[in-house]
């Protein structure tokens, strides 16, 4: 369960940049998890529950953005959202398709005090 080391590195980025900023409470995370990130977003949501700890993380909360697979024929030019990557372009056939978004996994924005 990778997702718990993520998320432990996740918290520590946050807080870090929140001493920074000189936040003391975060109320709120955005994350975006694409759906070929190999990122599962309900071990991520478990973890930062579990992980979260002191004033810093007392009430916040997260909220996760999943990104679907999308790919672009370099042939035809299609763009489509897929429910798996299969690499041939559904409208033409063609092999020539690219990934444009599902591997995502950052950090969104978060809001604090």
């Amino acid at each position: 369960m990778h997702e718990l080391a993520l998320t432990a590195e996740l918290l520590r980025l946050l807080e870090n940049n929140a001493r920074e900023k000189g936040i003391k409470h975060i109320k709120r995370v955005k994350l975006v998890i694409g759906a070929l990130s190999s990122v599962l977003p309900e071990a991520v949501e478990f973890s930062f529950n579990t992980l979260k700890e002191g004033p810093l993380f007392e009430d916040a909360k997260l909220e996760i953005e999943e990104k679907p697979v999308r790919i672009r024929c370099r042939d035809c030019m299609a763009e489509k959202a897929v429910d798996h990557f299969y690499p041939l372009c559904p409208s033409c056939g063609s092999g020539r398709v690219s990934i444009i978004e599902g591997k995502e996994f950052y950090i969104d924005f978060y809001e604090g005090e």
